[in-house]
């Protein structure tokens, strides 16, 4: 990771523990982690890093009744205001962001299949 001051991290819920493991050593304070990790909240994230880093937690959604899509993100206490993105994403608590998500008029399987 290096001095990379973003750091997307991207794992199914069952490797996420893996991921953690690898990553957690190499950690450096100009990290910042996004996170696009389903049922993986924020604080999880920090106690399985082990770290105080700001991370941002971002939930995409893909409507198929309406033929729209959002993105609902969540900010850790850490991360600056000039580190967020203006005007590109629907900032939500994290206990909401189970509603971006919703499974109502989505069908994300359907959309997207595994191959």
């Amino acid at each position: 990771m290096g001095t990379a001051d973003q750091v997307f991290l991207a794992a199914r819920y069952y490797d996420v523990q893996s991921l953690a493991q690898r990553i957690k050593d190499k950690i450096r304070p100009e990290n910042h982690f996004t996170s696009i990790m389903a049922g993986i909240s924020i604080h999880q994230i920090k106690t399985m890093l082990n770290t105080a880093n700001p991370v941002a937690r971002l939930m995409p959604n893909t409507n198929d009744r309406l033929q729209h899509s959002m993105t609902g993100i969540t900010f850790s206490e850490s991360f600056a205001e000039r580190h967020k993105a203006e005007n590109s994403a629907l900032e939500v608590a994290e206990d909401m962001q189970q509603v971006t998500a919703c499974r109502k008029g989505t069908n994300a399987a359907r959309n997207y299949p595994n191959k």
